[in-house]
């Protein structure tokens, strides 16, 4: 049996080539190894979009959101999802919100000595 790291990585390379269906199946895999983990969940989305199940990739974007609603890549997945429904609104408030929490993200980054590899 192989891990989860392996499944995500086979889905990668396999959206990476375009066969979103084969890519979806071997995310599937790695969630059944590791249920939680926000990027596969993420990458699920994308290729479920790209197969024009918006519907789908809306429900991997709100599981990985389930735990934290500040995962930046998540929130803009569900914007994505969102618009793909023709919601567009709601589209635009995730949107919003990812930009929030990514600009946070930054702002932290920036004021944090170790980040920027000198001690102050």
């Amino acid at each position: 049996k192989c891990s989860f790291s392996i499944y995500l990585a086979e889905g990668d390379a396999l959206a990476k080539q375009g066969d979103y269906i084969k890519a979806v199946n071997a995310y599937t895999i790695a969630l059944d190894i590791q249920p939680d983990d926000k990027n596969c969940l993420v990458a699920r989305s994308k290729c479920h979009l790209k197969l024009g199940d918006a519907d789908s990739a809306l429900k991997d974007a709100e599981s990985c959101l389930k735990d934290t609603h500040d995962f930046t890549k998540g929130l803009f997945q569900k914007a994505e999802a969102l618009y793909a429904m023709g919601d567009f609104e709601f589209a635009l408030v995730h949107y919003h919100r990812g930009n929030k929490t990514e600009a946070r993200a930054e702002r932290v980054q920036i004021g944090n000595p170790e980040s920027q590899g000198g001690d102050r």
